[in-house]
């Protein structure tokens, strides 16, 4: 029992960074119908950005946090020219091979400017692990748990009960009526950029502590996000159900079975969640709670709506 519980809660951590990527997935797909593969690059980013400034510089936790915020939220913002641009924006690959180009040059630079090696951030909360049925817990890994939960709770807040959000839904659900009534579909794909780099970059910072982050995993954190997106038939709370559920599928095969079982059990998943893809296309409704507002069709292809 103890053995099942210790490795729930390393499942419940794997799971929740994975989490915060799909809601990422999430929103980008059904705002901007495109498939970042960038996505991972947001939780490397901000964490290693944030270890440069907190344990290198020596800047306090809040300004290292917000520092690393803002790097997060200028790369969402510099990926949407980069990807949906008018010269590579034209069918359903031009915008993949952007992002997947996008991912391997962020990789690149990561480990130009920080070395190969894998980092870990200095812990800010007390290091003693914390007795749950016999279980043990550090303080970070709690964190990470609530402070994903909170960030879901935030998303419901900003699609629900603000105006951002509500256009973010309009668009989701029609970017032809929301265009119809004063939303302008190119500024709610860039407002999708900066949220879904936000989502990334909180679980950067969240996952520092933690877990050695690496340059290497900005495409493996994006592609992992992705499964938990398509089991979540691309709705933000379903798709953290498929998140969590993936981290503790993949906690268990390493700790019931062998390490090497992890990438097995990760990759097959991708293949599952490939083949459901094709034989069920994804929903269109995860931001969005208004019904028969416009027609099911009606809906404006990114390329003909591309940013300049």
């Amino acid at each position: 029992m103890t053995t099942l519980l210790q490795l729930t809660f390393a499942g419940l951590s794997l799971g929740a960074v994975y989490a915060l990527i799909s809601l990422g997935w999430t929103v980008l797909f059904q705002v901007a119908r495109i498939y970042n593969l960038a996505q991972g690059a947001f939780v490397v980013v901000s964490a290693m950005t944030y270890i440069a400034l907190a344990d290198d510089l020596g800047w306090p936790v809040p300004l290292a946090v917000a520092g690393a915020l803002a790097v997060c939220l200028a790369l969402g913002l510099a990926l949407y020219g980069v990807i949906l641009n008018r010269r590579t924006a034209r069918g359903e690959a031009g915008p993949i091979v952007m992002s997947l180009g996008s991912a391997l040059v962020i990789a690149e630079t990561l480990r130009y400017l920080w070395g190969v090696d894998a980092r870990t951030a200095a812990a800010f909360l007390p290091t003693g692990p914390v007795r749950i049925m016999g279980a043990t817990a550090v303080p970070h890994a709690m964190l990470l748990w609530t402070g994903t939960a909170a960030m879901f709770g935030a998303a419901w807040l900003l699609f629900h009960r603000t105006l951002l959000g509500k256009a973010l839904r309009a668009c989701a659900e029609s970017a032809t009526a929301a265009q119809v009534v004063g939303i302008d579909p190119r500024r709610m794909r860039l407002a999708a950029f900066g949220v879904a780099a936000l989502f990334g970059g909180v679980g950067g910072i969240l996952l520092a502590p933690l877990i050695a982050v690496s340059p290497h995993e900005v495409l493996p954190l994006g592609i992992f996000g992705f499964i938990g997106a398509v089991v979540g038939r691309w709705r933000y709370l379903p798709a953290a159900a498929g998140s969590v559920l993936l981290g503790l599928i993949t906690s268990y095969a390493g700790g019931y079975g062998a390490t090497s079982w992890q990438n097995a059990v990760l990759y097959g998943s991708v293949i599952a969640a490939l083949l459901t893809m094709r034989q069920r296309r994804p929903g269109h409704r995860p931001l969005s709670g208004v019904r028969g507002l416009v027609r099911r069709g009606d809906r404006t292809p990114v390329t003909e709506a591309a940013g300049p």
